[in-house]
């Protein structure tokens, strides 16, 4: 029990950590949740933060 328990805390703290960096939390903690929170965690640091579109002076 403990492990599940442990398994799903491990799960949101990557989700949490992915919306920080600019992704979609709720994909990450289902990602996270079906395989494993540290492959989740490994995906996380490579991919990094989001860049966004800049606006573009003419």
């Amino acid at each position: 029990m403990f492990a599940l328990a442990f398994w799903c805390l491990c799960s949101f703290a990557v989700g949490l950590l992915a919306h920080i960096l600019g992704r979609s939390g709720a994909v990450w903690v289902a990602f996270s949740m079906v395989f494993t929170p540290s492959l989740g965690l490994v995906l996380m640091a490579i991919l990094g933060k989001k860049k966004t579109a800049q606006p573009q002076w003419i």
